[in-house]
């Protein structure tokens, strides 16, 4: 009685767990109360095994979904449904729900569980073949045929050379040895089907936490940089220069406070980079420019020296380069100066002749006095020589 299934195409559920197989039956064991399909799908998906033995403790649900004829087992001469159950499996005859078809349903038992390899959960759809269709093929001669015509359509669309299968396209023909070896390649790369799909997903976060990029950034920035570049030698090498900010001397500690007076300053003043300058008396002052005029650092010297420190710093208020250029003439700074019939006076007088050197419009406010001094008078003919401009009056 059991051989009478061999060659039926049938459904089984295993329930959630395991999903829902189809194939054909290739064997029926009444003793150790098991089944098996050749050709198994799972879930709709093929198989990798060409067998599949289930016991009956694991089956939920058994449909019959094709019954081969007296003459040949792979096609159907009447796919009607009939009332059949296999000998001892257990199963249960119940109508289906479109009354055509007959499905057979197995009693709730426990059993252990069978080590078949699990996919996705899926929900199983219930096939129904009425009566009124008559079949040629079976479900499984449909199933491989459907896979066969869309592994041959995306073969045609993949490959770039299909007018040798269809020779009435309009497209000629290549010859030669080189196209056929490039079409070969193409079909093997792009004509294969997909015939199994991975369970899993990549794990991207898990792979990431083994990439340490804290150390490799670390060896990027002590091993591979030299001159501003990357070093293409190996990170053991020593490069051959270092960079202006390695420094490989050990500096002395840093003092700010350089000047040192015999007084105690009263007010103490601080440059731009940090020094400290202090103030001294009127005294003191004129006894430094006595020692220094003794030395050989006479006036002229010192309303020189004067009037170019004081121009630069003037100059880098104005803008410096950026502003001062040729290209920026309709931009020109206007600097006024008031002055005195005095040694400053004559600093000052300087100090506006080399601003008037670096293209910077310069205004002299000197009052008209009936003596002068002769450093003055000196600085004024220097200063006459430029494009400066003096005034006396305001009016």
């Amino acid at each position: 009685m059991a051989t009478d299934w061999l060659g039926s195409i049938v459904s089984i559920n295993c329930g959630e767990s395991l999903g829902v197989y189809q194939g054909r039956v290739s064997a029926v064991d009444q003793v150790s109360q098991t089944i098996s399909l050749t050709r198994p799908f799972h879930n709709g998906v093929k198989c990798l095994v060409p067998e599949v033995t289930f016991r009956a403790g694991d089956i939920t649900e058994l449909k019959i979904l094709e019954i081969p004829g007296p003459g040949d087992s792979r096609q159907c001469g009447d796919s009607q449904q009939m009332d059949v159950a296999i000998p001892g499996v257990g199963c249960q005859v119940g109508p289906s729900q479109n009354g055509t078809g007959k499905v057979l349903k197995k009693p709730t038992s426990s059993s252990a569980p069978q080590n078949i390899p699990r996919r996705t959960d899926m929900k199983s759809q219930d096939i129904v073949i009425s009566p009124q269709q008559q079949c040629s093929k079976s479900y499984m001669d449909r199933h491989m045929e459907t896979l066969c015509q869309s592994k041959g359509f995306r073969r045609r669309h993949n490959s770039w050379s299909s007018s040798s299968r269809h020779p009435n396209q309009v497209t000629p023909k290549k010859s030669g040895l080189k196209n056929g070896q490039m079409k070969s390649k193409d079909d093997e790369c792009f004509g294969d089907d997909i015939e199994e799909i991975p369970d899993t997903d990549f794990d991207f976060e898990g792979n990431l936490a083994l990439f340490d990029k804290a150390a490799v950034f670390e060896e990027i920035e002590t091993y591979e940089r030299r001159n501003g570049t990357r070093s293409r030698g190996t990170p053991s090498e020593k490069p051959a220069r270092y960079r202006h900010d390695e420094n490989i001397l050990e500096s002395e500690p840093i003092v700010y406070r350089r000047i040192v007076v015999p007084q105690n300053p009263n007010k103490e003043f601080c440059t731009d980079s940090g020094l400290v300058v202090p103030s001294v008396s009127y005294e003191l002052h004129k006894k430094l420019l006595a020692v220094a005029e003794k030395h050989g650092l006479t006036l002229e010297r010192r309303l020189e020296m004067t009037g170019v420190c004081a121009s630069q710093m003037a100059l880098s208020l104005l803008g410096g380069p950026n502003r001062l250029n040729p290209k920026n003439v309709h931009q020109r700074p206007t600097v006024a100066l008031l002055c005195g019939p005095h040694v400053k006076g004559a600093q000052g007088i300087s100090c506006g002749r080399h601003l008037s050197n670096h293209d910077v419009h310069v205004i002299l406010f000197l009052p008209n006095f009936v003596k002068m001094l002769e450093s003055i008078t000196n600085e004024l003919n220097l200063f006459s020589k430029t494009q400066g401009q003096q005034v006396s009056s305001v009016k």
